[in-house]
């Protein structure tokens, strides 16, 4: 089983809108004010979205950078 690199960013373009709509759905939603929620927003969600953002900005250089050494 061969995964290209356009799958895994199309995988982590999806995960990323996914987690973002979570995120407004928080705001815009009832959702604020159920403190479960507002626990999975501050320790998943926000750490997940971050991951994800890096990861499709520096994926090109780290596999530059893999290539070469």
């Amino acid at each position: 089983m061969n995964i290209t690199n356009r799958t895994i960013r199309t995988y982590l373009r999806y995960a990323h809108l996914f987690e973002g709509l979570l995120i407004v759905l928080y705001f815009y939603a009832p959702l604020g004010d159920n403190e479960v929620y507002r626990g999975v927003l501050q320790f998943l969600l926000l750490p997940l979205i971050t991951v994800s953002g890096f990861s499709m900005w520096l994926t090109p250089r780290w596999t530059k950078l893999l290539r070469r050494g």
